[in-house]
């Protein structure tokens, strides 16, 4: 890294450092988030780049890239008018060709290898290539199956809410979104006798059965959403973004 970057990261810190002293928690939220998308930034400084209205796109593969674009534009909008949002500066897209590689930068330790993953602002994926076999409907199967949208709504929702947000909600809310636009359902398939409680979801997520998790949370908000409306998930959303706690009782 050269002297002039670790300067500009060393302030980055310290002012991080100055804000944690604050009660502001979104002030706190929004510059680590800065502070680690420009990190991800330069750690994929070499990789070839496009832009299109709303994304810029780091890649390693063309096709990967020009695939990702497509589907991101075309559902910036829908998810844009969906949660009444409108994005102030281009998201950053990175698709990783290694998954080592992808798991290294963003500091994911899990055995597992995620698809995607959003982490400061900044949205992650795997190349498709690496884990879609079929090359004729490949397109078809990374939009429907893939973590685009899944991760748009994550960067939408962490966005309004200033990360106010609690995990097991804010993976539901991708899953219920992911759900609307492409019917897919994570943990569909599994034969669960009974769900989490929002209590167990609230206070151990990560040592849960992630699958079961997972497919609790989604059922959770689509509860939610079909007993209200999606109007009301975004009421909820900007309640979190004025720094107060939601109490569920389902």
């Amino acid at each position: 890294m050269k002297r002039k970057s670790i300067k500009i990261f060393a302030a980055l810190f310290l002012l991080l450092f100055i804000l944690l002293g604050s009660s502001s928690r979104g002030i706190t939220h929004t510059l680590i988030n800065k502070i680690q998308q420009q990190y991800f930034l330069f750690s994929s400084r070499n990789m070839e780049a496009i832009e299109t209205e709303h994304f810029i796109i780091k890649y390693e593969k063309e096709e990967a890239a020009e695939m990702t674009a497509d589907i991101a534009e075309k559902y910036y909008e829908k998810l844009s008018e969906k949660f009444d949002y409108q994005v102030e500066n281009k998201i950053p897209i990175i698709i990783y060709s290694d998954i080592e590689k992808m798991k290294k930068t963003a500091s994911q330790k899990t055995k597992s290898v995620p698809m995607g993953l959003y982490k400061g602002n900044t949205i992650q994926i795997l190349s498709p290539e690496i884990w879609i076999d079929s090359k004729e409907n490949m397109k078809e199967i990374f939009e429907k199956e893939g973590p685009v949208i899944h991760e748009m709504a994550h960067y939408i929702v962490d966005d309004i809410t200033n990360g106010n947000h609690e995990e097991w909600f804010f993976e539901g809310m991708s899953l219920y979104t992911e759900y609307l636009y492409t019917g897919f359902v994570i943990g569909k398939n599994s034969s669960f006798e009974t769900l989490y409680s929002i209590n167990e979801l609230k206070n151990k997520f990560r040592n849960l059965d992630q699958i079961k998790a997972y497919y609790s949370s989604f059922m959770i908000i689509k509860s939610i959403a079909e007993e209200n409306n999606f109007e009301y998930l975004n009421n909820m959303l900007q309640y979190l973004s004025e720094g107060k706690n939601l109490k569920i009782n389902i």
